[in-house]
């Protein structure tokens, strides 16, 4: 806006030298996008980034890492308990993989040993632990029966990751594990559990993703 002289021009062209610059946010971990996203939000002062050049903070995955961690292709023929046991009506429902089948015990620990050997490896500085895209969610009733009812959708299934979170970062910690892992928080899982007495387990780093 003009000022009390009204609007001021130099009397002739300033110019400045072309310069690269390229700052650390006050967060640590602080994202938008990923990818060739990620490398244009550095004006946006981003500070984690899955990128070739050697900017931000290396981090294990963007967000649904289930797969990754435990891959469906790999272990599903031998050892189909350790996938989501699907209702009649879904058994249609072809997107996006199977999410783990959370209760299981096997799958804990083998989730924690694959996080531990990658926190060992020296190749990242945090991890990240979130389920698969598409929902399709364990429907047993031992599942069933951790999930919290009357609640909102965003809360639906809040308890049972919660308690899968908590459960693989103990045997995480057990194995050797040092990193931070970045949890997911998002759809059926997005607010916090309804229980107040659920704490969360040191290391964990909620990750929050909008709708």
């Amino acid at each position: 806006m003009p000022g009390p002289y009204g609007t001021v021009y130099p009397s002739s062209d300033i110019h400045i030298s072309k310069q690269k610059f390229i700052s650390n946010p006050a967060l640590k971990y602080r994202a938008i996008g990923n990818g060739e996203w990620s490398l244009f939000a550095y004006r946006a002062n981003v500070n984690i980034a899955s990128l070739p050049e050697n900017y931000g903070r290396k981090v294990l995955g963007v967000f649904h890492t289930l797969d990754l961690l435990l891959p469906e292709e790999k272990y599903f023929h031998a050892h189909p308990e350790f996938y989501a046991r699907r209702i009649l009506w879904d058994l249609f429902n072809k997107a996006g993989k199977l999410q783990l089948n959370t209760v299981n015990p096997e799958v804990v620990k083998l989730v924690a040993k694959n996080l531990a050997d990658l926190s060992k490896e020296g190749n990242y500085e945090m991890l990240t632990l979130a389920p698969n895209d598409h929902r399709r969610f364990d429907m047993s009733l031992t599942s069933l029966g951790i999930d919290e009812w009357g609640v909102p959708s965003d809360q639906k299934m809040s308890k049972r990751m919660f308690v899968f979170y908590n459960e693989v970062a103990r045997r995480y910690k057990e194995m050797g594990g040092t990193l931070p892992i970045r949890i997911g928080a998002y759809d059926v899982y997005t607010a916090p559990p309804k229980d107040k007495a659920l704490k969360m387990e040191n290391g964990l780093v909620p990750i929050l993703f909008g709708m």
